[in-house]
């Protein structure tokens, strides 16, 4: 009788933060190959893996799905800095338009409140003066 490992706990989903659910290991056909499968029923995002053995296909797909990446949070730094570069124009756009307009103040004084503002070195003279 083989002793079956416990099984490690699978983390959320990295997409949408939903409890994964594992299917399998099975068997393939008649070839000793085995898959199992972890999936978020919240957002279908779904891995698998094969492998000879019941015990090493089931460990290999959840190391897998356990992987994170420190690399979101820097993605979404820049988003955030693309995006606050983009309102910083939007509202130099607008000054230029309609000086004095309060969106274009309104959206400023958000970007300061929230330290997207930007290097005061890059900022335009506008930009400093509204």
């Amino acid at each position: 009788m083989t002793q079956q490992q416990p099984q490690q706990q699978l983390l959320p989903c990295p997409f949408c933060g939903t409890v994964p659910r594992m299917t399998g290991p099975w068997e393939i056909g008649t070839s000793d190959t085995y898959e199992a499968v972890v999936e978020c029923p919240g957002c279908e995002a779904q891995i698998s893996r094969q492998a000879a053995s019941r015990n090493t296909v089931q460990k290999a797909v959840e190391e897998i799905w356990n992987v994170r990446s420190q690399a979101p949070e820097k993605a979404l730094q820049r988003q955030m800095d693309d995006m606050a570069l983009l309102m910083r124009r939007l509202v130099q756009s607008l000054n230029k338009a309609a000086p004095g307009h309060e969106r274009a103040k309104a959206a400023l004084d958000y970007l300061k409140r929230h330290g997207l503002q930007g290097n005061p070195l890059r900022t335009t003279t506008q930009e400093q003066s509204t």
